[in-house]
Parts: structure tokens; sequence; C-alpha cells
């Protein structure tokens, strides 16, 4: 039997929301350089996200109360017919417990790519504010329920549940790259307001990165549809295996962003820990990537 070792990366490129075609701008470059560095390149089915988060609304009166977020994900690359919903408590810096999340929950590491020595105003401080107190629950929903699920907490729950963001990929860019698949799309967020000059405002770009290692040649369409894990424990082999993909997922987001102008970004990298993961929960790990890096308000 084959054994296969799937690692994911994201990337998220922050935009100026005030400057117009920013996003845009931002993905035609990183477009031409998926094309002009890696020729053999092919695009696949296209893909689509749509992402609602959800804060809890506290009780008045009620000092230092312990807030919940809800993130309601669909990835139509990951599933067709589920809609994901995460639910975790969240607590401030100085009020949460000293505890170590279970990597083998959680499988996320986050950080922050620093492109420019300025100072650069980004969408939201949720890198240093607060964090999850516990891992927190997925539970899966079929898609064609998702709308009167949010309508559901949005109306007759809304003393409960208040929507804090909505963004959406509409149009999603899938390229297979060797063994590697590379996904990119413009996210837009909804806003509201009498001083809105538009509906929809873009807050940056999003690029994940995916690779396969162990399988055949020919295995590469696999990655679409499914996933393969290791069934037996992470020795010291298959670390370095883990070490050496996170190396060559890093060398070809460098290869993408070359002699892109990114400006005074700070890119978000998520990459998925090392670790064993089979079955659902390799895809509930990449839901809780997809999550933390989107959640753009606290």
């Amino acid at each position: 039997m084959l054994i296969y070792i799937y690692l994911f990366s994201l990337y998220f490129v922050p935009v100026p929301t005030n400057v117009q075609d920013a996003s845009t701008n931002i993905l035609t470059a990183l477009l031409e350089g998926i094309e002009s560095h890696f020729e053999f390149a092919v695009r696949q089915a296209p893909w689509t996200l749509l992402y609602r988060l959800l804060r809890s609304v506290p009780a008045p009166n009620v000092p230092a109360q312990l807030q919940s977020y809800q993130n309601i994900l669909h990835l139509s690359y990951l599933s067709g017919r589920k809609t994901y919903c995460y639910i975790h408590p969240f607590a401030a810096p100085s009020q949460a417990p000293a505890i170590k999340p279970d990597p083998a929950t959680l499988n996320t590491v986050i950080k922050v790519e620093p492109l420019s020595q300025a100072a650069t105003p980004q969408p939201s401080q949720s890198i240093t504010a607060p964090t999850p107190t516990t891992p927190g629950t997925i539970i899966g929903i079929p898609v064609n329920q998702t709308g009167a699920h949010l309508s559901y907490l949005t109306n007759q729950l809304s003393p409960l549940w208040a929507l804090r963001q909505s963004l959406d990929v509409s149009q999603g860019i899938t390229y297979a790259a060797g063994e590697y698949i590379i996904r990119i799309g413009e996210i837009r967020m909804a806003r509201s307001g009498p001083s809105s000059t538009s509906s929809h405002i873009s807050p940056g770009v999003v690029v994940s990165i995916t690779t396969v290692s162990g399988g055949k040649n020919g295995d590469l369409n696999e990655v679409d549809s499914g996933y393969r894990s290791l069934e037996t424990a992470v020795d010291g082999e298959n670390s370095a295996d883990f070490e050496e993909m996170e190396a060559e997922i890093r060398s070809v987001w460098t290869a993408v962003k070359t002699d892109v102008d990114l400006g005074k970004a700070e890119v978000r990298e998520a990459m998925m820990e090392r670790g064993v993961l089979t079955g659902e929960a390799e895809k509930e790990a990449e839901v809780r990537m997809w999550c933390e890096v989107l959640r753009l308000r606290g």
C-alpha cells in the first residue's frame, strides 16, 4: 500500500481597501508569476468560497464574558455537498488560560511574513488579538441549507449571534503544477452603509498551495478529489519529509511572488503542522486554517 503525506499551506495578501482595483492588480500579477515560473502549469476547474463570521452577543450588564465565534465556510473543492460550521470560544489575551492546544486537533501554524519595514494598516489584528481557548467544534451541514442556517442564526437567534463578516471568492483559479496544486482567488467583502461607494470591497488575495508526497506518477488528480494520509506514527524519516515539503512549498510561493509588488503588505502564512491526520480530520484541519486566516474582524 502506498503511503502519502499531505501538506497544505495558505497565504493571505492584504491590500488597501481604499485603493481601487488593488486586489485585482495583485491577482493579475500573481497569476503572471505562476504562468511565468511554472510553464507546465495547467489550469483546472475553478473553485468558490463562502465564508461568514458570527460573534456571540454579550449579555447586558455582565462584565468579562467569554465570547464565542461561529465560522460558516463552504469550499467547493473541499466538498461540493457540505458546508462546515466551526464554533469556538475566544478570550482576551489577558484572560486566556495558559493551555497548549493539541497540535493533532488544531494542526495550524500562522505567522506574518514581513515584506517591508514600514508599518502596514491591516484589516484585522487577529494574529495578536483574542485566541481560541479550546480547539472548538466543527460540524457539517448540507450545502443547500447554508442560507437557511445563516438566516436562522441572524434572525431568530439575533439576541445570541451577530454577523460580523461576509467574504466570498466567486471565480477562484486552480493550477496543477507538477506535484503542486495552486489555488488563487480575489476575496470580496460585502459592505453596507450610506457612505459606501460600492456594495463590495476586496480586502485581499488568497493563495493556497498543496502537495502530496509518496504517490506514484499520475496521482496528482487525486489531490483534487481526496486525500491520503499516513497510517503509521510520524517517525524521524517522515518528519524529515515534512520539513522538506514545507521548504518546497515556501519555494513555490517565493517563485510565485517574485517580481510582484505587494507594497507594504504583511502576508499571512498558515502552514499545516506536522502530524498524522486521516479522513475527515484532514479536511477539518484545513477548515480551521481557512477560518483563522479569513477572520479579519474581532
